[in-house]
């Protein structure tokens, strides 16, 4: 039966059909849930085929399932993903702040360029024929925040004066975290072409570095201070700039490099030995989620909020106690 066009009963058969159409159930979208689990699973084939070798060298190698390694990967690219756009209208730091580096601020530039240095030159040195896997020992996270605070103390952009110095306060757990948790191991294994003197220097080198690296924010409040550096205020735009680089940096690069060469950089491919009671309160294979999820929300507006003003209330202190001397 089909109403004339005129007829007005034809107004209301398409109203029915369009409520209809509207409460009937939509067919999946090209990006549908069973789709993304095809793409997670064949990614997560590919990569137990392509480190199967390795793995064999290492039973704790597929703690986290091949699966779950990919899919983690996408959780924190949705992250990062969901943090630029949050950050978006927030800090946009364009042009140049200071003209120049100051004396005090190169000579701190210099010191912290410095121990990159160092450290490459003692890789080259402990590398012998594993000379490859010490460099890739550079993009942990303490020689990536020493390569921040470099560029910051050096360079004179909105960006090194700002964005860099909004990351290097957030971040300020990096050092911290390394010496909590020191990792000498492979120093002191250094037997075979290392005197016991040599060992002890780069002992002291690595306790040297990072307590300089721990007095970085302490350094960035005195220029704060002097209105060399510009620390922006605890708003969406810096917290989402941090979360998008910690995501981005640690969830994502670190994580998928880790995978690439089939080593375990920063415990990103299995954990460390922990406790089973420990690991099972990490999530188990979730363990790398769960610590991002940790530095990301807890520890780095830890910083910010709370360990940072007490940093700076202290240099202030400090500063006004020297001015009267």
């Amino acid at each position: 039966f089909e109403p004339h066009p005129e007829d007005p009963r034809r107004a209301v058969l398409q109203q029915r059909l369009l409520q209809q159409a509207r409460q009937s159930p939509q067919p999946p979208s090209r990006c549908s849930a069973p789709m993304l689990g095809a793409w997670v699973a064949l990614l997560g084939e590919l990569l137990h085929a392509r480190l199967a070798d390795t793995a064999m060298g290492e039973p704790r190698f597929w703690t986290v399932p091949p699966e779950q390694h990919v899919s983690q990967l996408f959780l924190h690219v949705g992250i990062v993903a969901i943090s630029v756009c949050w950050s978006a209208p927030g800090l946009q730091p364009t042009g140049v702040l200071v003209g120049s580096s100051t004396l005090s601020e190169k000579i701190w530039g210099v010191v912290m360029l410095s121990f990159i240095v160092g450290n490459v030159a003692k890789k080259l040195y402990l590398g012998d024929d594993r000379t490859v896997d010490e460099l890739i020992d550079m993009i942990l996270p303490c020689h990536v925040y020493n390569m921040l605070a470099v560029y910051a103390l050096l360079g004179t952009t909105r960006h090194a004066r700002e964005t860099v110095c909004n990351l290097l306060v957030y971040c300020a757990w990096m050092p911290i975290m390394a010496m909590v948790f020191p990792d000498t191991e492979g120093i002191m294994k250094c037997d075979t072409h290392c005197s016991p003197a040599l060992r002890a220097l780069f002992v002291a080198l690595f306790w040297i570095h990072h307590l300089a690296l721990a007095a970085v924010p302490a350094i960035l409040a005195y220029y704060v201070k002097l209105g060399r550096f510009i620390l922006p205020p605890v708003n969406r735009g810096s917290f989402a700039q941090y979360v998008a680089f910690a995501n981005s940096y640690i969830g994502v690069s670190l994580c998928a490099f880790a995978l690439l060469v089939g080593q375990n950089i920063n415990y990103s491919v299995w954990p460390p030995p922990l406790p089973p009671n420990v690991e099972a309160l990490l999530g188990g294979s979730y363990y790398r989620v769960t610590v991002g999820l940790i530095l990301s929300f807890a520890l780095g507006p830890f910083m910010r909020r709370v360990y940072y003003p007490i940093v700076a209330a202290i240099v202030g202190f400090a500063t006004e106690k020297l001015k009267k001397h």
